[in-house]
């Protein structure tokens, strides 16, 4: 506020640079090993839990949404009704919980990760430093940067190591994932989840500016 409503544009300039500098940086963080380590953890689990409380909730939610295209036995731990006490107690031995959390962390997610852990599940953590504590081994965090000249942290570099991880799961799922994939589509075609309109006008997609 500071700066003024003149300052509008180089704000939004900021901002959008912010998120493609974290962007980077979380891939620098990471690499392409452990990318496919935590594929191949998900693929193979029997069943896989998504959790992100608060701002994290989106992105929890969406990579549990691009799972269950890929595969089946994928839930989301969201505690609707103040169930997310009862919620953990499904879990069991073999299964993979998919944790996200930034600072400053959410005790439910903090406390999820330790029952998860205590029951001896694996748990790939999405989160900002080795320090979080949510945090694991190495080859099971994920280091995404969040920073931002808002007040609130960006999300977007999440989505995006979210959208990333997915990608590789389907590269290494193999036939399976292609089947599971295919009968989700007819799914989706059978109960006319997509609009069928015909669009007003050519689609413009968007280019890089000259």
């Amino acid at each position: 506020q500071a700066r003024g409503v003149r300052e509008s544009d180089q704000v939004i300039t900021d901002v959008l640079e912010a998120v493609r500098r974290n962007m980077e940086l979380s891939a620098d963080a990471n690499g392409p090993c452990k990318f496919a380590e935590c594929a191949d953890i998900l693929l193979k689990a029997p069943r896989v839990f998504c959790l992100g409380r608060r701002s994290c909730y989106p992105v929890a939610f969406h990579f549990r949404y691009l799972m269950s295209v890929l595969r089946d036995g994928v839930r989301l731990l969201d505690g609707l009704g103040g169930t997310f006490t009862d919620e953990l107690r499904d879990l069991r031995k073999g299964d993979v919980v998919f944790a996200v959390g930034f600072e400053p962390y959410s005790n439910a997610t903090v406390d999820a990760v330790a029952a998860a852990r205590e029951l001896t599940c694996t748990v790939i953590a999405m989160t900002d430093t080795v320090v979080s504590p949510i945090a694991g081994p190495p080859a099971r965090t994920i280091l995404v940067q969040n920073d931002s000249p808002s007040f609130f942290h960006s999300v977007a570099p999440a989505m995006a190591a979210a959208e990333a991880l997915a990608a590789v799961m389907v590269l290494r799922g193999g036939a399976k994932t292609l089947s599971t994939i295919a009968a989700s589509e007819r799914q989706m075609q059978r109960y006319s989840a997509y609009w069928q309109g015909v669009p007003q006008g050519k689609p413009q997609r968007l280019e890089r500016m000259k």
